[in-house]
C-alpha cells in the first residue's frame, strides 16, 4: 500500500495554457508556508504544512495546559504545534528511527521521545532524547544512550525531577534530572527467567504511573501474572492478579494511583480454540506502601487510551479508528467515531476540552464539547504523500496516482489549476496488489500501472482500463512487475516481471519482458525479449519508439532494437554492479541518462560519465527527466535534484543537507517546455518551481 512510486511524463511539446501558472509569484505564498530551505526557482505550494510531517505520524500529546501538540512519525523529528490552528511551533531531529513515543512533563517544560520502527522496518534507535520546551520552542538537552531493549514507556516523576524509561526486555532505568546532565540512579528488572516448561515469558502490557513512581507489568508464559512495581525502590510491590488469558491493556485512572485492567481467566482456554476474550475489570489502588483492591471505574468495556482529570471523557483507540466517549451519571454516550483517525496516550487534554489524533502523516486536533467535537483547521488535502504526478498538455491540470487504503487500490487524481489552492478531484480503481511503478501518457490523460498479476493502462479521470496487460500464462501464485515503460505516442507498453510458479512437479520460476499494444480494450502482444539474465529494473523507448534501452539487476545496460522480430540486441555494457533503478533517454534520442547508486550520463549506447556517485550522495536514484535544453531532473531517495550539462547540481533539495522542515519527494512531473517542474511531497502536498524565464 505504501510503495514508491516512480513516474515519467511523456507529454509531447505542445502550446501551453499558462495563465495560472505564470500567475504564480514566489512574494505571495503565506509566511507560515515559507522555510529557511526554500529555493529561488519554488515559486508556488498547493495545500499547507500546518500539522503536516514529512511521512506518516506515529504519536502525538499535549501539553498539560492544552496549547501545545507534540508529535513524532516515520520521518525521525520531533514537531510541536499550536492546538489553536495547527501552526508549527518548533522542529527538531536526532533521532535515527520512527519517532514513536513521547511525553511531557508534567509542567510542560520537559519532553521525552524514543523510536520503534513501525514504518521504517529493521534496528530500533534505543535512545531516549530528552527536550527542554520554553517559549514554544524545542531544544535538545540529553541523550540517553541505549543499554537496553526496544523502550516500551516514558514517564516524568511529579515532580520533575526524575525520569524513567522501561523497555521490552524488562530493563527499567531511572534517571535524576536535577543535575546539570540526567544522572542514572536505579534500574532493575521484571522480566522473570523462563516459566514452566521452559516456555519464555511474553510481556503483553506495561504502564508507568503518570508521576513516575509505579510501574504494571503483565507477562504471560504458562501462565499471566499482573504484577505492581516500585519505580524508585526498584523491587515488586505485589502480584495483583493471576491466571490465564492475555491482559493485553492496563491503564491508570485520572489521578494516578488507581491502575485497572481485565482480570485473568482462573481456567486454561481450551485447546485449539480461539482465546476467548476477557471482559471482567479489577482495579487496585497503588498510592500506599500496600496495594488495595478498589471498585473499577469504567468508560465502556473498552480500554480507552486517553482519559480526562475528570474521568468523564474518555477516548477508546482501536486499528479502525477512535471514538470518543462522555459519561454522564451511570450512563455513557458516543460524542464522535473517527473512523480514518489514530490516538496515542496523552490525546485527551486534562479538563477533556481538547483531543489530538493523527491521520498519515497529518496531525489533527478537536474542540471536544458535551454535544460532539468540532475539528479545528480541518485540511482536505491529500494526507500520503506517494503520488506520481504529471501535467496535462496545455499546463491547465494535474494528474496523479496514489495507493488508496486499502491493499490493491489506486486513488486517481485530477487537479484543476485554477484559484488560490487548488483541491484534487478523485477516482479509484481496486486491485489486488499495490502499485510498483506509474507511467503517464500523452497530456496525462492515461496512466500505464504496474499492478500484479497484471499491468494495464487506465483512464486517470474514471479509474476504469483502457487496456489490460494480462498476467504470465500458466498462473503464477506470485507474480511482481519490476519494470515500466510507456511509448511517447502512448500505444505501446513495456513491462517486466517475474512470476513464481506451483504444479505438481514443485515450484518454479519464470521471467517475461515484453512490449505491449495497448490501443484496445486487452492488449497484444507485439514483441517478447528473450531473457537474457537477470530481472530488469527500468526501462525506456527511444523517442520514435524504434528501440529499448533496458536497465537490469545485476548493472548491465542493453540497447534492443524493436524493427526486429524478434528483437535484437544492439549492445551491452556495464554501469554498475548494483540495480539500474532509472532509466531516461532525451527529447532528441541523442543523449541517455541511467541511475543506480551513481548517475551517468552520455551519448545513447554509451556508458557515459558519472554525474553523482554514492559518496556524493547519489543512493536510490527512482526518477530521471531531461529538458529540452540539455538539463537532468533527478529524485534520488527522498530528494530532487536539476544538473546543468556540466553536471552542476542548480538546483538541491535533498533531505539530508536541510533541516527537518525538509523531507522526501515521491515523484516529479515537467511541462513539456521544461520551465514548470511539480514535486509531489511525503506530506501531501505539491511544491511548483519555476525553471527558466
Amino acid at each position: 500500500m505504501f510503495s514508491t512510486f516512480v513516474a515519467l511524463c511523456l507529454t509531447p511539446a505542445a502550446p501551453l495554457d499558462r495563465i495560472w501558472l505564470e500567475r504564480l509569484d514566489p512574494d505571495a505564498i503565506p509566511a507560515a508556508e515559507r522555510f529557511p530551505w526554500q529555493p529561488k526557482e519554488l515559486v508556488g505550494i498547493i495545500g499547507t504544512h500546518r500539522g503536516r510531517h514529512w511521512g506518516r505520524v506515529a504519536a502525538a500529546t499535549l501539553s498539560p495546559d492544552g496549547t501545545i501538540i507534540a508529535s513524532g512519525g516515520s520521518d525521525r523529528c520531533v514537531r510541536l504545534w499550536s492546538t489553536r490552528d495547527l501552526a508549527p511551533l518548533a522542529c527538531a531531529g536526532g533521532h535515527t528511527d520512527d519517532v514513536a513515543r513521547i511525553v511531557f512533563s508534567h509542567d510542560g517544560t520537559m519532553l521525552a521521545t524514543a523510536c520503534d520502527n513501525l514504518v521504517s522496518g529493521g534496528p530500533v534507535d534505543r535512545t531516549v532524547r530528552l527536550w527542554r520546551v520554553a517559549n514554544k520552542s524545542l531544544k535538545h538537552w540529553a541523550t540517553l544512550e541505549a543499554r537496553q531493549g526496544k523502550i516500551l514507556t516514558l514517564a516524568f516523576a511529579a515532580d520533575g525531577k526524575s525520569f524513567v524509561a522501561a523497555a521490552e526486555d524488562g530493563l527499567v532505568r531511572v534517571w535524576d534530572l536535577t543535575a546539570a546532565e540526567p544522572r542514572e540512579r536505579a534500574s532493575f528488572n521484571f522480566m522473570p527467567e523462563r516459566g514452566p516448561r521452559g516456555v519464555w515469558p511474553w510481556l503483553t502490557a506495561l504502564v508507568v504511573s503518570p508521576d513516575g513512581k509505579r510501574l504494571v507489568t503483565a507477562i504471560s508464559a504458562n501462565s499471566t501474572s499482573v504484577v505492581a512495581w516500585d519505580v524508585i525502590a526498584g523491587k515488586r510491590l505485589a502480584t495483583l492478579a493471576e491466571g490465564f488469558g492475555w491482559v493485553q491493556r492496563v491503564e491508570f485512572l485520572p489521578g494516578g494511583s488507581v491502575v485497572q485492567f481485565h482480570r485473568p481467566r482462573k481456567e486454561r482456554d481450551p485447546d485449539n480454540k480461539p482465546p476467548v476474550p476477557l471482559d471482567e475489570w479489577t482495579a487496585w489502588d497503588l498510592g500506599g506502601e500496600t496495594p488495595k483492591a478498589v471498585e473499577p471505574k469504567r468508560l465502556r468495556k473498552e480500554p480507552s487510551t486517553a482519559m480526562s482529570a475528570d474521568g468523564r471523557v474518555a477516548i477508546h483507540a482501536t486499528d479502525t479508528g477512535v471514538e470518543v466517549v462522555r459519561g454522564d451519571g451511570d450512563a455513557d454516550r458516543s460524542l464522535a467515531r473517527l473512523t480514518e483517525a489514530r490516538a496515542t496516550p496523552g490525546a485527551l487534554s486534562a479538563d477533556g476540552k481538547k483531543m489530538v489524533g493523527f491521520t498519515e502523516c497529518r496531525v489533527r486536533v478537536w474542540d471536544v464539547t458535551p454535544d460532539g467535537v468540532r475539528e479545528i483547521a480541518p485540511d482536505n488535502y491529500p494526507t500520503w504523500g506517494s503520488f506520481a504526478i504529471t501535467f496535462s498538455a496545455s499546463g491547465d491540470r494535474l494528474y496523479g496516482v496514489r495507493s488508496g487504503k486499502h491493499w490493491g487500490d489506486e486513488v486517481f487524481l485530477t487537479w484543476e489549476l485554477k484559484g488560490a489552492n487548488p483541491l484534487p478531484t478523485t477516482a479509484q480503481r481496486t486491485g489486488r496488489t499495490s502499485t510498483g511503478r506509474v507511467e503517464f501518457g500523452p497530456g496525462g490523460t492515461v496512466a500505464a500501472v504496474s499492478s500484479a498479476p497484471s499491468g494495464g493502462l487506465y483512464d486517470v479521470a474514471t479509474g476504469r482500463p483502457k487496456s489490460v496487460v494480462p498476467g504470465i500464462e500458466g498462473g503464477p501464485y506470485n507474480q511482481r512487475i519490476h519494470a515500466l515503460g510507456l511509448s511517447l505516442d502512448g500505444q505501446r507498453m513495456v513491462e517486466s516481471s517475474t512470476g513464481s510458479f506451483l504444479d505438481k512437479k514443485g515450484t518454479w520460476f519464470t521471467r517475461r519482458t515484453a512490449v505491449w499494444d495497448v490501443r484496445e480494450e486487452k492488449a497484444v502482444l507485439e514483441r517478447s525479449l528473450p531473457d537474457t539474465g537477470g530481472n530488469v529494473t527500468a526501462c525506456a523507448f527511444t523517442p520514435d519508439g524504434k528501440a529499448l534501452m533496458v536497465g537490469h539487476q545485476s548493472g548491465d545496460v542493453a540497447w534492443w532494437d524493436l524493427t526486429a522480430d524478434p528483437p535484437k540486441e544492439v549492445k551491452r555494457w556495464r554501469n554498475r554492479s548494483a540495480d539500474i533503478t532509472a532509466l531516461a533517454v532525451s527529447p532528441d534520442g541523442k543523449e541517455m541518462a541511467t541511475g543506480s547508486d551513481e548517475i551517468r550520463r552520455g551519448k545513447i549506447g554509451e556508458p557515459g560519465t558519472v554525474v553523482a556517485d554514492k559518496f556524493g550522495w547519489a543512493v536510490y536514484t527512482h526518477q530521471l527527466q531531461f529538458t529540452s535544453d540539455g538539463k537532468l531532473l533527478a529524485k534520488i531517495g527522498g530528494g530532487f535534484v536539476v544538473f546543468d550539462r556540466a553536471g552542476k547540481a542548480v538546483v538541491d533539495l535533498r533531505s539530508d543537507r536541510r533541516d527537518c522542515s525538509l523531507g522526501g519527494f515521491s515523484g516529479f512531473a515537467m511541462t513539456p517546455d521544461g520551465r514548470y517542474v511539480a514535486l509531489s511531497t511525503g506530506n501531501g502536498l505539491i511544491y511548483i518551481l519555476r525553471l527558466g524565464k
